[in-house]
């Protein structure tokens, strides 16, 4: 998701707005040509650093790694996928501090495994 089009959308959040009242559309999903690794800007979501089909499983599979705090809750999230509540909205932000070093997904629908976690929820990764 290019950079550029995060900054235009979205301004650099004031304190106060740290709380998971902000509601926003994550960034759409597009093909790239190269990759650039490293967090969206100001954490306003976390998203997957890498989404690539996959012959041999038939499907998506997506990486999220350098997992951090996200500022904004996301309008809507994948009704396909278990998300894990991991803080109340309006409650300050204090850091999570059991966040996996790396996530991994796999789908049919790389939509469904862009958004990695919003402000209050986490998608929680399958278990093998």
């Amino acid at each position: 998701m290019p950079l550029d089009d995060i900054r235009e959308r979205c301004h650099k959040p004031e304190w106060d707005e740290k709380l998971g009242f902000c509601e926003e559309q994550p960034p759409d999903i597009i093909e790239m040509e190269s990759l650039s690794f490293g967090r969206g800007v100001e954490d306003l979501f976390i998203i997957s650093s890498l989404i690539a089909y996959s012959a041999k499983l038939n499907g998506y599979v997506s990486i999220g790694t350098d997992l951090a705090d996200a500022t904004w809750m996301a309008k809507e999230v994948s009704n396909e996928r278990e998300w894990l509540q991991i803080r109340q909205l309006g409650k300050q932000l204090e850091p999570i501090e059991n966040l996996p070093d790396i996530v991994i997904y796999i789908d049919d629908q790389p939509e469904d495994i862009a958004l990695v976690a919003d402000f209050g929820r986490f998608c929680r990764p399958a278990r093998g």
